[in-house]
C-alpha cells in the first residue's frame, strides 16, 4: 500500500519539474509573497506567516540561497510536495513545519545542501531524498508520516545526524543504492514498522551512536545490501537499542564503566558488535572512581548515619578540576555532596591524591542514608558533568549491608 501511495506522487513531482523549468525568473526579478502557495523562489527568503492548504508548496529556483521558516507552518491537501529541489547545491532548508503533503521536504538530483531544525509530519514521506548526494540533514524531527520519516533513494554519501524520526511507517529507509551514508546521533522511535530499513542493494553505510526505541523491528537490512556497518571501535561503539540492553534481554556487561553489551546484537543481515547499555550512552565522558577510597570492600550501610566518600580520580586524560560539582549525584536515588563544593575553601580541603599516583582526584562525600542503595546492589555509580557540559560517569563495587 506504501509503495501504491508513493507511485501517484509521481505526476506531481514531474509537474513540479515542468513548471521550475518554465518559469525562467531570475534573480534579479525575484519577489515572494507571503503566506501564498506554489511560489519559487530564487533569492533567501524568511517567512513571517504561515502557507496554507497547497498543492504545492515552495520550490527552490537557485543554489547558494536559504529558506528560513522560522518555525512557520506549511501544510498541504495531501498531494504534491511541501518544499522541493531540483538539480539544486548550496540551499540550506531550515525551521519548516511542513505538514500533510506527498512529500514533507523533497530532494531530487540534488547535492551540498543542508536541512536542518525542520519538523516533516503527517506527509506520506517526511524527507525524501532521490539521486541526492553529499547533503547534510540535522535536527530534523519526523513525525506521524504514513510512508518513511527519512527516505533515500539512489542517494549517497549523505549525513544524517541528530535526527529524530518518530511514529512514522518506517523511521528511516535507504533504498536502491543507497550507499556509504553515514548516520548517527539519530532517534527511531515507536515506529509502526521498522526503526531503520536498508534494502536493494544499499551498501557500505555507517549506522553508529543511534537510539533506536520501541520500534517493532528495529532495524531491517536485505540479504543483497552489503557491507554496512553498525558500529565502530570503542569508545565510539555502536548504538542503543531498548530490547537489548539488560541481561534478561542477552545483554550481559561485565564491565560497566563501560557502558557496552559484551556480545552483539543481532538482527535480520545485520549485527551491532558493541551495542551501547544506556540511551545516548556515547554522550557520557566515563571517569573512573573509587568508593571509599583505601577500602576493600567497599561497604555501605544505608541504615547508618555516616558518609561515603567517593573519589573521582583524575588521570592524564581527565582533570579532576574541570568537573562541575553542582552536577555531582551518586546512588540510585542521586544523593548530593554533603559538603558545598562552590565554597573555594571547602573545595580546595576535596582536592588530594588518594592512590598515590601523582595526578589530583577530587573527593566527595554522601550520606549513606541518602544513596537509594539497598541490600544487594554490587555496584554504585557517580553522575555529574564537566564545566563544558560533556556528561560524566564513573561506577565502582561495593556490598550494601
Amino acid at each position: 500500500m506504501i509503495m501504491g501511495m508513493r507511485a501517484q506522487f509521481v505526476i506531481p513531482v514531474l509537474a513540479s519539474i515542468l513548471i521550475l523549468g518554465t518559469l525562467g525568473l531570475s534573480q534579479n526579478a525575484f519577489a515572494f509573497t507571503q503566506g501564498v502557495c506554489g511560489q519559487t523562489i530564487t533569492a533567501s527568503v524568511t517567512l513571517t506567516a504561515d502557507i496554507l492548504n497547497c498543492s504545492n508548496g515552495i520550490f527552490i529556483g537557485a543554489n547558494n540561497i536559504t529558506l528560513n521558516c522560522a518555525d512557520h507552518l506549511l501544510t498541504g491537501d495531501g498531494t504534491g510536495d511541501g518544499i522541493s529541489l531540483f538539480g539544486r547545491t548550496g540551499v540550506t532548508i531550515e525551521n519548516c513545519d511542513v505538514k500533510n503533503f506527498a512529500l514533507g521536504i523533497f530532494l531530487f538530483g540534488s547535492s551540498g545542501n543542508t536541512l536542518t531544525g525542520n519538523t516533516p509530519s503527517n506527509n506520506v514521506d517526511g524527507i525524501r531524498l532521490t539521486n541526492s548526494n553529499g547533503n547534510t540533514l540535522e535536527g530534523n524531527t519526523a513525525d506521524s508520516n504514513t510512508g518513511s520519516g527519512i527516505f533515500l533513494s539512489n542517494s549517497n554519501g549523505n549525513t544524517l545526524e541528530g535526527n529524530t524520526a518518530s511514529n512514522n511507517f518506517k523511521g528511516i529507509e535507504l533504498l536502491n543504492s543507497s550507499d556509504n551514508n553515514t548516520l548517527t546521533g539519530n532517534t527511531a522511535d515507536s515506529n509502526t514498522n521498522t526503526g531503520i530499513f536498508l534494502a536493494n542493494t544499499s551498501n557500505s553505510n555507517q549506522i553508529y551512536n543511534n537510539n533506536f526505541i520501541n520500534n517493532p523491528t528495529q532495524a531491517f537490512v536485505s540479504s543483497d545490501s552489503t557491507g554496512n556497518v553498525f558500529n565502530l571501535a570503542k569508545p565510539t561503539g555502536g548504538n542503543f537499542w531498548d530490547n537489548f540492553d539488560e541481561p534478561s534481554e542477552g545483554c550481559i556487561n561485565t564491565s560497566p564503566a563501560d557502558n557496552f553489551c559484551d556480545g552483539p546484537f543481532i538482527f535480520i543481515d545485520g549485527q551491532d558488535n558493541l551495542p551501547w547499555t544506556r540511551q545516548d550512552g556515547w554522550l557520557v565522558q566515563p571517569v573512573d572512581i573509587d568508593i571509599k577510597p583505601a577500602s576493600d570492600p567497599n561497604s555501605i550501610n544505608p541504615k547508618s548515619g555516616g558518609t561515603v566518600p567517593v573519589a573521582i580520580l583524575g588521570s592524564n586524560t581527565f582533570d579532576v578540576t574541570d568537573v562541575d560539582v553542582t552536577t555531582l549525584a551518586f546512588g540510585t536515588s542521586g544523593a548530593t555532596s554533603k559538603h558545598d563544593l562552590t565554597d573555594p575553601v571547602v573545595y580546595a580541603l576535596h582536592l588530594e591524591d588518594v592512590n598515590s599516583d601523582g595526578f589530583t582526584d577530587l573527593v566527595s562525600h554522601y550520606k549513606q542514608k541518602d544513596t537509594g542503595l539497598a541490600s544487594g546492589d554490587t555496584e554504585a555509580c557517580i553522575t555529574g558533568a564537566t564545566t563544558g557540559g560533556t556528561a560524566i560517569e564513573g561506577c565502582d563495587s561495593v556490598r550494601v549491608k
